[in-house]
């Protein structure tokens, strides 16, 4: 599948005493979005710098989900559980606990 925006992984990193920015490392420091720290920026931060973990863990997910494509059950439970991993993990970097 190709993709429309920047592939992460993408995180949060200080900037100025009063912001901090969401950037694309990979890309050496290209800033994403910047906030000022009024009110809900911080998780808003954190959450779109989750943003590409959580939408690889969803595709995981239903690719794990689709029935008709895995060989057997084994196969299939192994791919499900791996992608709760990978939820699992996205969630943690979304609310900050990563």
């Amino acid at each position: 599948m190709t993709t429309q925006h920047t592939p992460g992984p993408w995180q949060l990193v200080g900037g100025r005493k009063d912001s901090i920015k969401v950037v694309h490392r990979a890309n050496k420091v290209a800033t994403v979005w910047k906030w000022h720290p009024l009110g809900d920026g911080e998780a808003n931060a954190r959450l779109i710098a989750a943003a590409p973990a959580l939408l690889a863990a969803a595709e995981e997910i239903l690719v794990a989900l689709d029935f008709k494509s895995w060989p057997s059950y084994t196969a299939q439970n192994a791919a499900i559980n791996n992608a709760e991993i990978l939820l699992r993990a996205a969630i943690k970097l979304a609310k900050g606990e990563a």
